[in-house]
């Protein structure tokens, strides 16, 4: 909360969206720490669950998979990195942000922010990149076998090869994948909500 001005300014110089705008993706980004952090506290903790069975036993046990690799977009470049790192170092893994090379000043700064508020160095590590070596890094992260795990919110070829890539180690893939988020108002419709509610999700 004591930075998201700073920060709203940062994502309005860096990706162009109008400050009331990224002051609203800051505040709903700061949302998803508070979840995690709240996760945190009512513990991760495991569970018995009702067998299908009568001999069977089956316990849900909840636990780190490893070090965490998050590849999030330029269109909402703090709401999809704390969204998907608030997750996994709230599960107890480490985190490698690779950001769009559009918007990496913000993820740098939410680093800068994770040191200032007391994580252990490696805790959360952001790795920009260009244009140019955005698919040798992907590689490199996918193909490495201290990586648990993949997160990817963006188009549907990349996830493709993010996914195929990540295969050989046998990773957990998460994908978000073709964000085109079509939209039909019928004739129905009311104009009015349905221009206020589309403005509300884009």
């Amino acid at each position: 909360m004591k930075h998201n001005q700073e920060m709203a300014e940062l994502v309005t110089l860096e990706m162009g969206k109008p400050l009331s705008e990224s002051l609203g993706e800051v505040n709903y980004a700061t949302s998803f720490l508070y979840h995690f952090a709240g996760q945190i506290r009512t513990g991760l903790t495991g569970e018995v669950l009702t067998p299908g069975l009568k001999h069977w036993r089956p316990i849900n046990i909840r636990q780190p998979v490893g070090p965490v690799v998050t590849i999030t977009p330029w269109n909402f470049p703090v709401a999809m990195v704390t969204r998907k790192a608030g997750a996994a170092v709230a599960a107890g893994c480490s985190v490698i942000n690779a950001p769009s090379e559009d918007t990496p000043l913000v993820s740098l700064m939410l680093g800068k922010l994770a040191i200032e508020a007391g994580f252990p160095p490696g805790l959360f590590n952001v790795i920009p990149s260009t244009i140019e070596n955005k698919r040798v890094i992907g590689k490199i992260l996918c193909s490495h076998h201290d990586i648990a795990a993949l997160s990817f919110t963006g188009s549907t070829a990349v996830g493709k090869l993010l996914g195929a890539q990540c295969s050989d180690t046998v990773k957990r893939v998460h994908l978000e994948l073709g964000g085109n988020a079509p939209l039909i108002v019928f004739e129905s419709a009311n104009l009015d909500r349905a221009i206020n509610g589309t403005m509300l999700a884009k």
